[in-house]
């Protein structure tokens, strides 16, 4: 699940940065477009633990799934309406992107509850693999 999540993430995000290229031709928007998409790990992810640690788990992935789906609902709904502009969608994405910040802590912190002892270093190798893979998978796809 949290895999899915993460490449969903990150097919959205290219996509979304492609946008902007075609709305705007501008790479420097591109690029303020990419910092708002990073921006969240670093402001909003180190606070993500600490709220993860007082709440359940679950919970909060449910609604950090809940939010970015209403936000990617929005931006398709503002796309087809012709509403979309620059400004909304990076307002839109940092709050995308904020969310996801929520999922992978949640997601590494529940590994241990979910496995054997003697297979824990198993299933987290296979888990930090999951990542960088599923995004080049995502770049692949998307040079296609």
């Amino acid at each position: 699940m949290p895999v899915d999540s993460q490449s969903g993430d990150f097919i959205f995000d290219v996509a979304a940065i492609w946008y902007v290229l075609q709305l705007t031709g501008d790479s420097f928007k591109v690029g303020i477009a990419v910092a708002t998409i990073l921006l969240p790990a670093i402001f909003i992810g180190p606070i993500a633990g600490v709220y993860l640690d007082r709440f359940n788990r679950r919970d909060v992935m449910l609604a950090s799934n809940l939010v970015q789906a209403a936000v990617a609902g929005m931006i398709g709904i503002l796309y087809s309406l012709g509403s979309l502009n620059f400004l909304v969608l990076l307002v839109m994405l940092f709050v995308l992107n904020s969310g996801a910040q929520f999922v992978r802590p949640a997601v590494t912190a529940m590994i241990p509850g979910m496995t054997e002892k003697e297979d824990l270093s198993t299933a987290n190798s296979l888990f930090s693999l999951g990542h960088p893979s599923t995004r080049l998978l995502a770049m692949v796809s998307e040079a296609l």
